[in-house]
């Protein structure tokens, strides 16, 4: 099955000769359930000439449509439903008019996110076992954290813990040991490392994003955090009610007051690599810190290197996603 990147295009293409048009029928699963009967989409479109026959459909976005991630699973087990999907596509070739042939059908599991221009075009994975975070960037964390993979049908060894996934699924994985490992079916061997840092005089904050390969990905901000807020309001100038006016009543009043409140935070010292980490959280579009909902209001960011910087440390701004005063 392929795993596909769904924050970025993803075509499917259909040139048969002597074909007038082409449609595809789209349907859509989360774990555990089925694929229904009637299409959840139908596209069709005319080939644009005799000589061009290809008719092309981007179906990302309708995949998105199907994902909302609120807030990552923190226990051992599959993943929330919401945070990601299964597709099935099943393209067809126009013969005459109205009369369509099958040609292939095809399920992808549908990750929440993105390519890079790099990558190309219709980017994707049939691996087995995917980890949905950079393996090669040694995670800095306090506690237990919990990890995402994409983990097809089999039994596994996490961390000397045997488990069997009965179907396709995003799998979350806790871990509290530095060195880890995913022993595969076939005995592939993922290894990555998670170090736990002692951080004597400040109070981590860990803030939980979807990074780009679709996956929940921790982040621990160790240092200084600033908490801030800034409140707003219309003003308006009232008159009294009589001639004879209480002093104490004033001349203005303030209307729809409310306020959001804001935080400053400082990663500490962390490797290089981290620049990855902080480039998926200043492009994700959904961000948690202590199940909060949270918007990066950092915009801009210089990669730091030792060479340059010596020691590097990120400073993000964030704002609750949420004002003060309840108006919902």
């Amino acid at each position: 099955m392929k795993k596909i990147f769904i924050r970025s295009p993803y075509y499917i293409s259909i040139a048969e000769t002597g074909q007038v048009g082409s449609k595809v029928e789209l349907r859509f699963k989360y774990y555990g359930g089925t694929f229904p009967t009637p299409a959840n989409y139908i596209l069709a479109k005319r080939i644009p000439s005799p000589t061009q026959l290809e008719t092309i459909y981007n179906v990302a976005n309708y995949a998105k449509a199907f994902i909302q991630a609120i807030a990552p699973n923190l226990t051992t087990g599959v993943e929330a439903n919401n945070a990601y999907c299964f597709m099935e596509v099943k393209r067809y070739n126009e013969t005459a008019i109205g009369v369509y042939n099958l040609l292939t059908t095809e399920t992808f599991c549908c990750l929440n996110g993105y390519s890079l221009y790099s990558d190309g075009v219709n980017k994707s994975t049939t691996a087995s076992v995917v980890p949905l975070f950079n393996t090669s960037i040694n995670l800095q964390r306090t506690g237990t954290i919990a990890l995402n993979f994409f983990l097809d049908t089999g039994t596994y060894n996490f961390n000397g813990v045997s488990f069997t996934t009965t179907e396709p699924s995003v799998y979350s994985l806790t871990t509290n040991s530095n060195t880890n490992l995913l022993d595969e079916v076939e005995g592939q061997k993922i290894a990555f490392n998670t170090p736990l840092v002692c951080e004597p005089k400040y109070t981590p904050k860990v803030v939980y994003f979807i990074n780009r390969f679709g996956g929940w990905q921790s982040l621990t901000f160790f240092k200084v955090a600033k908490e801030s807020y800034q409140t707003k309001a219309e003003k308006f100038k009232t008159f009294p009610s009589q001639l004879s006016y209480n002093v104490k009543q004033g001349q203005s009043k303030k209307y729809n007051n409310n306020g959001q409140k804001s935080i400053m935070l400082n990663t500490g010292f962390v490797d290089e690599n981290y620049s990855e980490l902080i480039e998926d959280l200043l492009l994700s579009e959904r961000v948690l810190m202590d199940d909060k909902p949270m918007i990066v209001k950092t915009e801009s960011m210089q990669v730091k290197t030792r060479l340059n910087d010596k020691t590097i440390n990120y400073e993000i701004d964030f704002m609750y996603n949420h004002e003060m005063i309840n108006d919902v």
